[in-house]
């Protein structure tokens, strides 16, 4: 690809990014106080006293028969999608999460596993031992992310992962009534749209990026969201063609190889020309240039390789194509 068409290409994904307004004077002094303060709060300790509140849950959650537990999941998952889960609801989602794990995989997250599924959903990094259970830890807090009724990505670093991940958690995502996915590199663009409009779909980076600008390059001139959403109410071409619904909430697993040691290189996708759709401006041309006159209408440099057109020349074409 040619620089000018990689830049040209850029352009296009840049415009559909949202991109945060630069802040300035009190506002910027403000955000940056407030990072400030925030960067600096007893995580750990907040952390810690959440994971011992939901232990404490622990002998209501297990009395609760198989309908009075989805019953309890349908109540938590309502107020997900009205993002009402805060405070003790969020200590009941994670108690309920963590009794889905017994129930299903007979495995029960320790406090450190509690502790890290709550700092996920704080939107924060967790780092996690070798041994302390990442993956039914990042289980948790993408059950409880998934309730909102949106799409999330649990990406992980190469497809056996993906797949391993994706049908040993299985069993618990669908008893708190959600649908469980993956995309690996052998997985056909029919079964791509399944996958990535269940609740919790599992995936390798590079995957899920390529799927993504796919997209964008499909979408062709719809910029902005609103215009995509009419296009494809409207039935036109582009409608029901892509393959993410969109991009939400992702759970990144080792995310210092992917977002550190494996970010060195941009992955950029053309689309090949249409040449059928251009054919008829070819036979066009071909046929306007037959009936100009080589040293009257037209010269030819062929140290360079060009043609130029004379004034005559100009003139000549502006009649013919008239």
């Amino acid at each position: 690809m040619t620089e000018l068409a990689a830049k040209e290409l850029w352009s296009v994904f840049d415009a559909r990014r949202v991109k945060m307004p630069e802040l300035k004077g009190l506002d910027a002094m403000a955000n940056g106080v407030h990072g400030w303060v925030k960067n600096r709060r007893p995580v750990l300790g907040q952390l810690r006293a959440l994971a011992q509140r939901v232990e404490a849950l622990e002998p209501q959650i297990q009395k609760l028969g198989s309908t009075a537990f989805q019953h309890e999941v349908a109540e938590l998952r309502d107020l997900a999608r009205l993002d009402r889960l805060k405070g003790p609801a969020l200590d009941r989602a994670l108690a309920l999460t963590r009794e889905a794990a017994v129930r299903t995989l007979g495995l029960r997250p320790f406090q450190v596993q509690i502790m890290g599924a709550a700092a996920m959903i704080r939107d924060a990094v967790a780092e996690m031992a070798t041994g302390e259970g990442k993956t039914l830890t990042a289980s948790l807090a993408a059950s409880i992310w998934a309730w909102g009724g949106r799409p999330v990505h649990v990406i992980t670093v190469n497809d056996y992962l993906v797949q391993r991940d994706a049908e040993e958690m299985g069993p618990v995502y669908r008893m708190l009534g959600l649908s469980v996915g993956h995309v690996i590199h052998e997985t056909t663009p029919s079964e791509r749209i399944d996958h990535y409009r269940r609740g919790v779909v599992y995936c390798t980076s590079k995957e899920l990026v390529a799927d993504f600008l796919r997209d964008q390059i499909r979408l062709g001139t719809l910029r902005t969201s609103t215009q995509t959403s009419i296009g494809m109410m409207l039935g036109g071409p582009d409608a029901g063609k892509t393959l993410v619904p969109g991009l939400f909430r992702a759970i990144v697993d080792e995310a210092d190889s992917l977002l550190i040691d494996e970010a060195v290189t941009p992955l950029i996708i053309s689309n090949s020309p249409d040449e059928e759709a251009n054919a008829v401006h070819y036979r066009a041309a071909d046929d306007l240039s037959q009936q100009l006159e080589y040293n009257r209408d037209f010269t030819i440099d062929r140290t360079v390789r060009s043609v130029y057109l004379t004034t005559r020349g100009q003139r000549r074409l502006e009649e013919l194509c008239e």
